[in-house]
């Protein structure tokens, strides 16, 4: 069962950055891009479901730590990346206490798709174990966003019928992504390959 049907808050105020994430995201998830605390703090008094944030330290108007502090209130479980170019030790240390990934700039396409895949996990999947271990393989297998979307939907006997529904797409393109999935984790069957999540989630 999907836990939030949530949207993924971008606060970033570089245009070509936010473009970037853009790309990466590629339609995965519903976002809404920010470029200040304000419009952050505006958009979500609107008491609205979240997914997770990528939200940058420097934004003109405040600290994106700031917008993470809220975040974490409200939800302890919600992940949330921090952009930085920033090393400052102290820096990551409060990025750690929150919980929250720390992504540097300006080489972050990699760690972007990495948080992303953990996002969707934790969108489909109730257990952060389950969903650290569904970001984990679909990284070592090198699952897009949208195959790690139908792992990660698989993993709640979604059918397949409801998962091209959710998806937007039709049911053989499902298949089609399916194939390709399997074929990128060496595995069989999605049955069989949420089972490798399990096991991984369980540290067998």
């Amino acid at each position: 069962m999907r836990r939030t049907n949530g949207t993924l808050l971008v606060v970033e105020d570089d245009v070509d950055v936010t473009r970037v994430i853009m790309r990466v995201i590629r339609g995965a998830l519903p976002t809404a891009a920010m470029s200040s605390v304000w419009e952050a703090r505006d958009w979500l008094s609107g008491k609205r479901a979240l997914c997770g944030a990528v939200l940058d330290l420097g934004l003109p108007d405040g600290s994106g730590l700031d917008v993470a502090e809220e975040l974490r209130r409200a939800d302890a479980g919600l992940p949330i990346a921090i952009l930085t170019s920033s090393l400052d030790p102290a820096l990551i240390n409060s990025v750690q206490l929150l919980h929250a990934t720390y992504i540097c700039k300006p080489a972050f396409t990699g760690a972007m798709q990495s948080f992303l895949r953990f996002a969707i996990a934790c969108e489909w999947v109730s257990d952060a174990n389950v969903a650290r271990a569904l970001a984990y393989v679909g990284e070592r297998s090198g699952l897009s966003l949208r195959e790690t979307q139908v792992v990660a939907m698989a993993a709640t006997s979604l059918p397949r019928r409801e998962v091209a529904e959710t998806l937007g797409v039709s049911e053989n393109t499902v298949k089609t992504q399916v194939r390709s999935t399997l074929d990128k984790t060496g595995q069989a069957t999605l049955a069989e390959l949420v089972w490798e999540v399990h096991n991984v989630a369980e540290g067998r």
